[in-house]
């Protein structure tokens, strides 16, 4: 048995998500988010200790959220997140992606606000 090679993921200025139903389309700007991110990567001390733990429980969470994930042959993770049929190419966007489509109560409930 061989291993299987990684493969980088692109990432793109904007993802679309397609509602599960009606034909509506909704854009989503992931710029600022994976700006964001980076930022975060980058804090030192003790608040960015904090943060990063903070951040690695709320990947956790948002794990538990997540349907039907495949890896198409063009380097897009389709997915399904609360209902919603999602596109992504990056791991980066998946974050903001679920905060972007969960409803308030149930980023409440599992304490992301």
């Amino acid at each position: 048995m061989g291993q299987r090679n990684k493969k980088s993921i692109p990432t793109q200025e904007s993802v679309n998500i397609t509602k599960g139903v009606g034909d509506d389309e909704v854009m989503v700007d992931a710029s600022n988010a994976l700006e964001r991110i980076g930022q975060e990567e980058q804090m030192v001390g003790v608040n960015g200790r904090e943060e990063g733990v903070k951040r690695n429980e709320m990947i956790l969470k948002i794990n538990n959220e997540i349907r039907d994930i495949q890896l198409t042959s063009a380097n897009v993770i389709d997915l399904t997140v609360h209902g919603i049929q999602v596109s992504i190419n990056s791991l980066s966007e998946l974050v903001q992606l679920v905060l972007e489509v969960l409803p308030y109560e149930r980023q409440f409930q599992l304490g992301l606000k």
